[in-house]
């Protein structure tokens, strides 16, 4: 298994039940308390314009049938690390549709989730009811989604309008900001974790897309975007991101860009995603002109284009990027232009095979600088993609641009710190105490590192997905400094682990998959 990056989301479900709070439908408004929980909603809800539901950390908020949560107003969903906001259905095949954000005025606070976890969504209907299976937004940007969980979320009916998109997420007009989140096994024709539609422009940063469908249903613009879609002029910022195992039928296993889009793409990590047709990791079609820097595209698989695929007047820009070891059944095993009005540039990659390995028709953009060298990854089979320290990618990208440690940019997603060896990430960590687990997912052994600022007494403890303790692998007083240590998981049930470093009155949390 390959590396997803272990970035600071915990999902902890404490759920103390108190009573029980029926929720007959229509407006709600006030503040829903732990001590209410859980709030069953009987039908349809709508905050309304000028009102303001809060909801409090460990609430769980259950959908006895196929009803949405309209806003109007405003939603505080406010959980916190050891205690989430849990929205869910009663019944999990017929789920409940979503919350959606239509009719609000522009001009109305910021609605906020914070450690919430959105599951069994499933949006249907007419076009656009029929997108956005936990959550859309319809010219409404001001959205903060943040350390949350979107799980077996789906947007799959095309049975009155074709082409259900955000299996997740749909946006129309929308701009949100999405965070530190978790997007897993959802499913929709479109943009199964994200749909970007029309002038949004979210920031899409440090989340996870694994194991997402958008499987191809026999109609034109289904199967697009395992992960996220981007399209008719939507151009998000996508950073920081780790995409491993999504699927698309037809294109962009990972991320799809279609029709006028001009997405940045910055400092991802794109691995082992597959398409059935074209763009295993990206697929650029139709007037698109991403900007494409420092992201590492590896073992990714389709038809064509296993990196990347490009056709139709696309003029991206790629730099700093490693292209390697994505493999095709046709043609072009990194890079795909599938016709001759598409003229990307590539500066300071590393691209196995270099420029004459690229497949359909050739390349007439600028190839300058770039490099056809083994980018000696930490360690592929594990799932480590970061560089060691002979990698050939290391001080080779643009030589303007600086990694964090103040030399010169690497190239790829990962730097490799050369002051202080092994901690290289997507950026400079603010925190003075943090975790990382790697291989991730394991399964078995994988590493735990982490650091603290000062002497302390640490305690690192691991815990499942509910909260419940499952080992303490240190309690004892450490020296400022780093640490490694070794930990099973073998014996461990596949699923989502939290580690937990608390060092003195600071803590710090990572996030280990144990698959089997």
């Amino acid at each position: 298994m390959k590396k997803i990056l272990c970035s600071f989301i915990a999902i902890f479900f404490s759920i103390a039940i108190y009573s029980q709070t029926p929720v007959p439908g229509g407006s709600i408004s006030g503040t829903w308390t732990l001590a209410g929980s859980p709030y069953l909603i009987q039908d349809s809800t709508i905050i309304l314009n000028g009102a303001t539901l809060t909801i409090e950390a460990g609430v769980l908020v259950e959908w006895q049938g196929s009803y949405a949560m309209w806003v109007e107003g405003q939603i505080l969903a406010q959980g916190t690390e050891t205690d989430s906001v849990i929205f869910t259905a009663a019944d999990t095949l017929t789920g409940w549709k979503g919350i959606r954000f239509d009719n609000t005025p522009a001009g109305n606070d910021t609605s906020r989730f914070h450690y919430c976890l959105f599951e069994h969504g499933k949006a249907h209907g007419a076009l656009p009811d029929n997108s956005g299976g936990a959550l859309a937004a319809y010219y409404f940007g001001k959205i903060i989604i943040d350390h949350c969980m979107f799980y077996n979320n789906r947007a799959l009916d095309n049975t009155i309008d074709s082409n259900p998109c955000g299996g997740a997420i749909a946006l129309d007009g929308s701009s949100p900001i999405i965070k530190n989140s978790l997007f897993k096994n959802n499913s929709s024709l479109s943009g199964a974790g994200i749909f970007c539609f029309s002038q949004s422009n979210p920031t899409i940063i440090n989340n996870i897309f694994t194991n997402n469908t958008a499987p191809d249903a026999g109609y034109w613009g289904t199967g697009y975007g395992g992960a996220i879609t981007c399209y008719l002029d939507a151009h998000p910022t996508i950073k920081n991101n780790t995409f491993c195992n999504n699927y698309a039928g037809n294109g962009g296993g990972a991320i799809g860009c279609v029709d006028k889009c001009n997405p940045i793409i910055d400092h991802n990590l794109i691995f082992n995603n597959t398409s059935d047709w074209i763009g295993g990791g990206i697929e650029i079609q139709d007037t698109c002109n991403p900007i494409i820097i420092n992201n590492t595209i590896a073992d990714n698989q389709a038809e064509f284009g296993g990196g990347i695929d490009i056709w139709g007047y696309c003029e991206p820009e790629i730099t700093n990027t490693i292209l390697w070891g994505n493999t095709v059944t046709d043609g072009g095993n990194q890079v795909n232009i599938k016709d001759e009005y598409s003229i990307p540039n590539f500066y300071y990659c590393d691209i196995q095979g270099g420029q004459a390995a690229f497949g359909g028709f050739p390349h007439t953009g600028e190839y300058r600088d770039c490099i056809d060298s083994i980018p000696l990854f930490e360690d592929t089979l594990t799932g480590n993609y970061h560089l060691t320290e002979n990698s050939p990618c290391i001080d080779a990208g643009d030589p303007t641009m600086f990694d964090p440690d103040g030399t010169r940019c690497d190239i790829g997603a990962f730097y490799y710190h050369q002051i202080n060896p092994g901690f290289s990430e997507f950026k400079p960590d603010v925190q003075l105490n943090r975790v990382y687990c790697y291989p991730n997912p394991t399964q078995g052994m994988s590493d735990i590192r982490y650091q603290i600022s000062d002497i302390r007494n640490v305690i690192l403890a691991v815990y499942d997905i509910h909260g419940q303790e499952i080992c303490v692998l240190v309690n004892k007083t450490q020296a400022a400094g780093e640490y490694t240590l070794r930990f099973d998981a073998s014996g461990l049930p596949a699923g989502l682990y939290i580690v937990r470093l608390q060092a003195g009155n600071e803590s710090a949390v990572g996030k280990l998959f144990v698959v089997h």
